[in-house]
């Protein structure tokens, strides 16, 4: 078992590079989003990271992108108002995660009504 996990490991490559090698401050983020199997450097990604992120990560396709400054959204945290995007931050609320969480209500949503075809 051990030795599966250890091919597994090493079978896993930068998207960006190639690389399977993890330098100390570059470590490859394994994407978290439903069905995906990407895998980048932290300095390989368009933005780069300086630190490996806490939580679930989604690599450039999967991650959302990024609603206008002035779109307000509705925080979960806070169901009785509406906070700008900016501010779901400093609320401990990270953008991103919000997103994904939308995502997946949506398409459940979408998936429960009946089929058109």
């Amino acid at each position: 078992a051990a030795a599966a996990a250890a091919a597994a490991a090493a079978a896993i490559k930068c998207k960006t590079c190639g690389s399977g090698e993890e330098p100390e401050g570059n470590a490859i983020l394994l994407c978290d989003g439903f069905g995906c199997t990407s895998a980048f450097h932290q300095r390989c990604l368009p933005t780069p990271l300086e630190e490996v992120p806490d939580g679930d990560w989604l690599c450039p396709k999967c991650a959302p992108e990024a609603p206008p400054a002035d779109l307000v959204m509705p925080s979960p945290v806070s169901k009785d108002r509406a906070l700008r995007r900016e501010l779901q931050v400093v609320d401990g609320l990270r953008p991103a995660d919000w997103a994904a969480e939308e995502a997946q209500r949506l398409e459940a949503q979408r998936r429960a009504l009946p089929d058109r075809a």
